[in-house]
């Protein structure tokens, strides 16, 4: 099935009095944790009881390693970890942990995810 996309007028970010026209995504469905589990239980011999155990455990175990500054790799999937970013100071004597502004999660998808979704039919609706 080709991914929908939508047709959306935007300002020209180089000369905004310029009105241009993009693609964007449609609006797809949200895929749940169960219905993910249902999916992987069609496709093996794992009960979806023990693959939502395995799933949720996970969950759980990927902020806590991130909150530590590990980096969770999954396999053929990819990357999780933290992006920090601060404030600056002159010295490194005068820079500290309260300099911190913001932490977020960021998710690098492997190869094998990238060369998935380069493989992606499009149809603009």
């Amino acid at each position: 099935m080709a991914m929908q996309l939508k047709k959306i007028e935007r300002p020209n970010p180089m000369n905004r009095d310029d009105k241009r026209w993009y693609l964007t995504k449609a609006p797809g469905r949200t895929i749940g944790i169960n219905e993910i589990a249902q999916e992987i239980e069609k496709r093996s011999t794992t009960s979806k009881s023990d693959i939502m155990g395995v799933l949720v455990n996970l969950v759980e175990l990927i902020p806590e390693h991130v909150s530590r500054g590990d980096s969770v790799k999954l396999g053929d999937l990819g990357i999780f970890r933290a992006i920090v970013t601060s404030q600056s100071a002159p010295t490194s004597a005068e820079i500290n942990a309260n300099m911190v502004k913001n932490v977020r999660v960021s998710f690098i998808a492997s190869t094998e995810i990238k060369k998935a979704i380069g493989g992606i039919k499009f149809q603009v609706v």
